[in-house]
């Protein structure tokens, strides 16, 4: 890319992509960044469809073991004040 940033300008930054709205998609800007914009809805999709499939599995008393156990590992962990982070540690509120 000769030195340019994913904003097809030098001093373009990735946090500054990591702002654009997704949708409705600005077809002036880049295809990378179009991509990268592309990527950002796909992943928000999968997340709400995650999401809603739990939700769905918890009403209807159908989660795995491992999803029960994770289930009540959290509410015991809400009860004692703690929450577990992103990396799997466990920290108080």
């Amino acid at each position: 890319m000769g030195g340019k940033g994913l904003m097809g300008e030098k001093g373009g930054h990735l946090e500054s992509v990591e702002k654009l709205l997704f949708y409705p998609l600005n077809t002036h800007l880049t295809p990378l960044v179009q991509l990268k914009l592309r990527c950002k809805e796909l992943n928000y999709l999968i997340d709400k469809l995650q999401g809603s499939l739990a939700e769905k599995t918890s009403a209807e008393h159908r989660l795995s073991r491992a999803d029960m156990l994770n289930k009540w590992l959290e509410h015991m962990l809400e009860q004692q004040g703690l929450k577990r982070l992103p990396n799997g540690r466990v920290v108080r509120k």
